[in-house]
Formats: C-alpha cells, sequence, structure tokens
C-alpha cells in the first residue's frame, strides 16, 4: 500500500506507445518520476491501432459472433505487447522493471455478462456534479442499480444490468443531447 504522495500511477494510451520512439519517450517519463523518489506503476494500451488490427483479424477469422472470452484473450495480447516492450524500454533507461498481466499473476478477473456501461460524453461532463446528479435520477426513475460510477473531465459513467441499459440510453440521450442534437450539461 502507498502513502498519500508517495505514488504516481501512469497511464499511456495507444497513440502514446505507438512507435519504438514513443515507448522510449513514455518511458523516459516514467523513469523521471521513479528518479524523483516517487513508486510508480505503469499501465499501458495496445500500441497505436493493434486493437482496432486484431478486432479485424477476429472478424474476418470468424464471419459471426467472436466467443467473448476468446476475443478478450487476443485483445489481451496487444496490451501485454505493449507491457513487455515499455518494461524493457524502462529497464534500458536505469530503471529496472517488470510487465504484468493477471494470467500470469496467478489471479483471476470475473466478467459479469450481465452488466453493462452507460456513458455521458461531453466537454466538462464529469466537471459538472449536475450531470451526475441528473443522471443517477433518470437510472434510478428507470429502476436500474448503479453498481459503479466513474467520472473524467469528459465523461459521466454508470455500470448498469444490461436488461435496463438500452432504456437508460435511450433516456440519457433526450436529456443530454434532445433536440438540440449537441450535448447541453447546463
Amino acid at each position: 500500500m502507498w502513502n498519500k504522495g508517495e505514488g504516481v500511477v501512469l497511464k499511456f494510451g495507444g497513440s502514446s506507445v505507438a512507435t519504438p520512439e514513443r515507448i522510449r519517450s513514455a518511458a523516459r517519463r516514467a523513469a523521471s518520476f521513479a528518479r524523483q523518489g516517487r513508486r510508480t506503476a505503469v499501465v499501458v494500451s495496445a500500441m497505436g491501432k493493434a486493437t482496432d488490427d486484431l478486432l479485424e483479424l477476429a472478424r474476418k477469422t470468424v464471419q459471426a459472433k467472436s466467443d467473448r472470452r476468446e476475443l478478450d484473450r487476443l485483445l489481451a495480447t496487444g496490451e501485454e505487447q505493449s507491457a513487455a516492450l515499455f518494461a524493457m524500454a524502462l529497464s534500458a533507461e536505469g530503471r529496472p522493471a517488470r510487465s504484468f498481466c493477471v494470467r500470469l499473476t496467478g489471479r483471476s478477473v470475473a466478467v459479469d455478462e450481465k452488466l453493462s456501461r452507460v456513458s455521458v460524453i461531453g466537454p466538462g461532463a464529469g466537471n459538472h456534479p449536475e450531470v451526475c446528479g441528473i443522471m443517477l435520477g433518470i437510472l434510478a426513475d428507470l429502476g436500474a442499480t448503479v453498481h459503479l460510477l466513474t467520472s473524467s473531465a469528459l465523461s459521466v459513467s454508470c455500470v448498469v444490468d444490461r436488461d435496463r441499459s438500452d432504456a437508460a440510453v435511450r433516456a440519457l440521450h433526450e436529456e443530454f443531447i434532445g433536440k438540440k442534437g449537441v450535448f447541453q450539461c447546463a
């Protein structure tokens, strides 16, 4: 467990690790935090368009709907590749590193196919508490149980029961997009 301010978690998206040069640049950034004495954890996405390429490969291989478990395993290979390359680049910066994936830790991740994520996405959505309040009110009116709520500067997302997700998306669209056709948060 880290004490407050002791560590930093860095997330690098696909474009930040799209090329060897970008991986090295991101690794230098992560190494700079470690050199300051901060415990540093790094999360990486698959390189560039790797996820899109893997999805296309799956679509071409299996014309019907893919088995979700196998598709998840396929997509994870892109992230594992990025993590290994990032760990190698970080080690080359003088900061010994190891990559991890759930499979290698002996732990497991449960996937609940009965849940869905619904989101309100738009400029400043996560910076306005009223967006969260309105969203929770709409979901409550629909009888949807909110299992998780997260927000960022651009979005507020809730995990709800799948059987309520279509109605939730329609109601949230009506509230936040409405007849104007653009996001409105106030």
